[in-house]
């Protein structure tokens, strides 16, 4: 039986309902853990988990031979869920909250602040709650569902997918999934079936976990871009490179 770490987050949720409902991998093969994106790190960093959707900035380095082809969770204009918000524009902003749950996000944004924005900020590290605490020319880096729960409260919302594809011209990739041992091809190839499956069945997704948002299958679809293609690969590895300059 192989381990699974997957994110908890609702943009994973087709990929959750695709190995628990599909069928096409045994039960009976796999365990699957639903945590937040550092602890996805975490299982991956500890090799706690066979496969891990892990969170791009795991890792400082691209590795092809760590790879399971085929899906990611990505973004090719506004993902909507990485957020940084304000209640004043981006040139007023001088310190930024810094969301616990992902080092991915905290990297993208740093890269964005120094090479996009050309702006220095002073970063603080924040824990559970933080988001009370945007106020005045102090932002907050927010993801996942908050993020989409909070964008209506503040005037000054900035996409950071859609900032990263106005500076690179290139797609963003947040979590690709990973093996930390060797796994057959057989099974390999009936996990990303039941990838396939889950997002062939999005609408069925939602309902079996209770979301009733009909924004949520808007934001599956318009926004989240799974194929891990040659172009998401491209602007990863530029994430790379300016991820070692920051």
């Amino acid at each position: 039986m192989n381990s699974i770490t997957a994110v908890s987050y609702i943009n994973t949720y087709p990929f959750i309902y695709g190995l628990e409902k599909s069928g096409i991998l045994p039960l009976s093969e796999f365990e699957l853990n639903k945590v937040y994106p550092s602890l996805c790190a975490k299982a991956f960093i500890q090799k706690s988990s066979d496969v891990v959707l892990m969170p791009s900035g795991t890792i400082e380095n691209f590795n092809d031979s760590i790879i399971i082809k085929g899906y990611c969770i990505g973004a090719v204009n506004e993902v909507k869920s990485v957020l940084l918000l304000s209640n004043c524009p981006i040139d007023k902003v001088d310190k930024v909250l810094l969301d616990y749950q992902s080092t991915t996000s905290v990297k993208l944004l740093k890269i964005l602040f120094r090479h996009h924005w050309e702006k220095n900020v002073n970063y603080i590290s924040s824990s559970e709650g933080y988001e009370n605490n945007i106020n005045g020319t102090t932002a907050g880096l927010v993801i996942g569902d908050r993020a989409m729960k909070l964008s209506n409260q503040f005037p000054y919302v900035y996409d950071l997918a859609a900032e990263w594809l106005s500076f690179t011209q290139l797609p963003f990739v947040f979590a690709y999934w990973t093996k930390t041992k060797n796994i057959s091809e057989k099974w390999l190839s009936l996990f990303n079936q039941a990838l396939n499956w889950g997002l062939m069945h999005k609408l069925e997704c939602l309902n079996y976990f209770s979301c009733n948002d009909k924004n949520l299958l808007a934001y599956l679809d318009q926004n989240i871009s799974y194929d891990f293609d040659k172009y998401k690969i491209e602007g990863l590895k530029l994430f790379y490179k300016l991820s070692k300059e920051i």
